[in-house]
Parts: C-alpha cells; sequence; structure tokens
C-alpha cells in the first residue's frame, strides 16, 4: 500500500476510536420517576432491643433506572433530619432494590427518622448535569423528642439548673405538723393527685407514730409516697412486714461513719432499721426528700452490692422524673438537692439500651458520655452510680423485696413481664418501658436540655 494511502488508513481508524469513546462517555438521560411514598420502619434486633437505625421504603411511579449503573445507589440519595431545633443531614449507609421489585429503593440510615423528614433524591441520576432534586416527606418517623433522645446526648443550656445559690435553712415550719400537712396537702395538689389519694395521704400522715419518725418534715415527705409506685416503701418502713420483722426509724442526723453522705441505712444489734437523713436536708423541699426515701426503704438486709445501688439509685430518679415533670419548678430550686436530682436525671435521661428514646440505666448506643459537658467519663447511669458507690465492693446482693414490689407497681404500666430489678439489663428495660412520652417531654422542659451538639 501507498504511504500515503497508509496515511488515511491510520486516520481513519484513529478518528473511528475516538468517535467510539465519545460515545461510550456520552451519558443518555432516562425517564425521570416520581416519588409517590417514602416511609420509615424503626429496626429492631432479633432479641427485640430498638436499634438506632431506621430502613427507609421509597417508592417510585415506574422503574428506578439512572443513568450510570457504575455509581452506588446510595450516592444519589440524601436524608434530611428534622430535629427540636433546625434539620441536619444524614449519611445513608445503605440503598437497595427489594427483590422482585424494580420501582423501589431501600435506604438505611443510622438514625431514627423522626416526624418531619425527608428524602431527597438527585435528580443527575436520571439526567447528566441536572442540579436539582426530587423530595418527598417520610412518613411514620418517630415524633421529634423521642427521636432525638435516641439519637444522642442531651446537655443541660441553662446553668441555673446546676447552680447551687442558697442552702435551705431549717426553720420552725419545717418542723412544725400543721404547717407539714399543709404542705403535703400542696405537694398532692400540685402533682394532680386525685381526691381519694389526697385523703389517703393526710390520714397517713396524722397516723405516723411520731416516736418512729420524729421529723413533721419527713412524715410529710413519706405519706407523699402515697400514689405512687414506691408507696409500698410505707408499710415497708413504719410495720414488721419487713426483712427485719421490725418498723423503722428516719431520723434527721449525721450518717455513722459517714456523716457527709446525704443517707445511709444502718442496723442496730437486734436487726432494726434506722435511716439517716444529712441534717443538712431538713431545709429542702418535702419533693426532693421522697425519692430518698423510695431509695433507701430499699436496703433492708445487711448485703449491698453495685447492682443494688444502681437499681435504687433509678428508682429515686424515676420518681423524680415523675415529680419534676408535674413541677417543674423543683428544677430551678438552686439547693444542693436539686443540683444533685437534677443532674442524675440526665444521666437517667441520657442512658437506655433498650429504648434509647427513653430512660434507663445502660449505656445508650449514641451516646459516649451521659453528662456532656462535665467532668464525669460515665456512658451510662449504671456507671455513674457505680462510680459514686465506690466504697461497695461487689456487684452482686441478694433482691430486695421491695424493690420487686416496685417492679410490681411499674411492670404493668411498661407492659412487660416481672424481673428481677437487680439485673441490670431488665431494670433497663423496665424503666425505659415504663416512662410515657409527655412525662420525659415535661421533664427535659423543666431542666431546659437541648440535644448537645
Amino acid at each position: 500500500m501507498p504511504p500515503l494511502q497508509r496515511l488515511g488508513v491510520a486516520g481513519w481508524l484513529a478518528a473511528a476510536v475516538l468517535a467510539a469513546a465519545g460515545a461510550c462517555g456520552r451519558e443518555t438521560a432516562v425517564e425521570t420517576p416520581r416519588i409517590l411514598s417514602a416511609s420509615a420502619e424503626r429496626s429492631v434486633s432479633e432479641a427485640g432491643v430498638a436499634e438506632v437505625r431506621t430502613r427507609i421504603r421509597v417508592q417510585f411511579d415506574r422503574e428506578f433506572r439512572t443513568v450510570r449503573r457504575d455509581i452506588p445507589l446510595a450516592s444519589y440519595f440524601k436524608v434530611v433530619l428534622a430535629l427540636p431545633s433546625g434539620e441536619r443531614e444524614l449519611f445513608v449507609q445503605q440503598a437497595e432494590r427489594p427483590a422482585g421489585r424494580d420501582d423501589v429503593v431501600e435506604l438505611v440510615v443510622e438514625a431514627v427518622v423522626s416526624e418531619g423528614s425527608r428524602v431527597a433524591v438527585e435528580r443527575r441520576a436520571f439526567v447528566p448535569g441536572a442540579t436539582d432534586q426530587l423530595e418527598a416527606r417520610i412518613e411514620g418517623g418517630f415524633p421529634l423528642l423521642q427521636a432525638a433522645l435516641a439519637n444522642g446526648p442531651w446537655q443541660f443550656t441553662d446553668p441555673a439548673v446546676i447552680e447551687v445559690r442558697r442552702t435551705p435553712k431549717v426553720t420552725e415550719a419545717d418542723r412544725d405538723p400543721a404547717v407539714m400537712r399543709e404542705e403535703l396537702r400542696a405537694h398532692l395538689r400540685a402533682r394532680g393527685a386525685s381526691a381519694t389519694v389526697e385523703t389517703a395521704a393526710l390520714s397517713l400522715y396524722d397516723a405516723i407514730p411520731p416516736p418512729l419518725v420524729p421529723s413533721a418534715k419527713a412524715r410529710a415527705a413519706l405519706a407523699a409516697l402515697t400514689g405512687t409506685f414506691a408507696q409500698p416503701a410505707i408499710a415497708w418502713l413504719l410495720t414488721d412486714e419487713n426483712c427485719t420483722g421490725q418498723p423503722a426509724s428516719i431520723v434527721f442526723a449525721p450518717p455513722p461513719e459517714y456523716p457527709e453522705m446525704l443517707a445511709r441505712v444502718t442496723h442496730d444489734s437486734g436487726g432494726r432499721r434506722t435511716i439517716w437523713l444529712n441534717p443538712r436536708l431538713e431545709g429542702e423541699r418535702l419533693e426532693f426528700l421522697m425519692p430518698l426515701l423510695a431509695h433507701e426503704a430499699i436496703h433492708c438486709d445487711t448485703f449491698d452490692g453495685r447492682w443494688e445501688e444502681v437499681a435504687a439509685t433509678a428508682f429515686d430518679a424515676f420518681l423524680y422524673l415523675r415529680l419534676v415533670a408535674a413541677i417543674p419548678d423543683l428544677a430551678l430550686e438552686g439547693t444542693p438537692m436539686a443540683r444533685s436530682l437534677n443532674i442524675d436525671l440526665l444521666a437517667f435521661l441520657n442512658s437506655g439500651r433498650w429504648v434509647p428514646e427513653s430512660v434507663g440505666v445502660l449505656p445508650s448506643p449514641k451516646v459516649e458520655n451521659a453528662l456532656p459537658g462535665s467532668t464525669s467519663e460515665a456512658r451510662s447511669f449504671g456507671d455513674y452510680v457505680i462510680q459514686a458507690y465506690d466504697m461497695v465492693r461487689f456487684n452482686e446482693s441478694p433482691t430486695e423485696e421491695l424493690a420487686r414490689q416496685y417492679v410490681r407497681a411499674l411492670a404493668g404500666i411498661a407492659g412487660v413481664p416481672e424481673g428481677d430489678p437487680f439485673q441490670l439489663a431488665y431494670l433497663d428495660r423496665l424503666l425505659g418501658q415504663a416512662a410515657h412520652p409527655a412525662v420525659l417531654g415535661s421533664a427535659i422542659d423543666a431542666l431546659r436540655l437541648a440535644p448537645a451538639q
């Protein structure tokens, strides 16, 4: 072949190759579908534990086809999570077409999707160079507050909630039986107790023997447990129907051996119990004494373990949760007890393995520190309590009967069978399911909490 002819053939081949390459790189638009619906389904483990993960089913009006088959489907999708204040974009962990449905794409995100959240698919998936997107509201999301509780820790936003601005002094009114009776009545009405509960509590207050409970303030706080899940503590302390076979006494005096402790239970040589309340607590509101009494009443035998302290503290935190939800001004009292109970409650709200959007004692999946912004490194309420009771040397102790009675009162509310409250996995589930979302919301408002940044 002559040189010029060979050159012509070579040029033709080069042009053909370039043309073919250009054709292969050219993207041809496909028909853009419409989103018919998007629905969220919370993932639950095989053991029944609620996970912080959601599967979102997005249905289109036709086959979902993209211009480029070599680009992962997930890269075209966005999920915008609605927050109590604002919104944030979630990383789409996975996107796939379920078998036999070419008009559906299922997405997975590592979060509990809230009401008002949206899913978007970028239109560049169908039209090369497009910069807009298709959007749809996701149905089936959790209420905003519950989703935010599950998705990460909360923190205080108002220093007044944890500041100690005053140490209440004991006054004559604190020791006046008539004044304390009216304080009890006012408390019952503030928390919305029924007339039947009010009558029963006032009658009980009148009947508590002063030799057993000399302080009118302590008698009022004990009677105030009427109508709560901790009501069994009253008979457990005042009668012989307990593990000692003897009524206990409750006094304001420095706890033996540990005079700085808020409260402590001791036994005399005959086995009779005394609950020692630190004298500096006598000027506190009776609402702050109620959780302490509910807690200390559990300790009946002479054995103590870390799990027992976690359970007792969890029950007192659960009682305070309900109290502060009903009487929000408790959170802003600015006293040592208000600070202590508010901090406990924050750790309680930032915990929960079984129900991450509620309270609990075990680590919540999306929480690394149960008290963000503090020096504590506890991952959960349980860890926080164990660190506080470093003098307790053993994990296990016999399950106390009064703790079982608390469980009995809460299990029906939670919809779970009765179990051992000193088994922390059970306790975590019980309290998580027993906490009503409306109560959680009211307590969060009272404590001035917001999702941690």
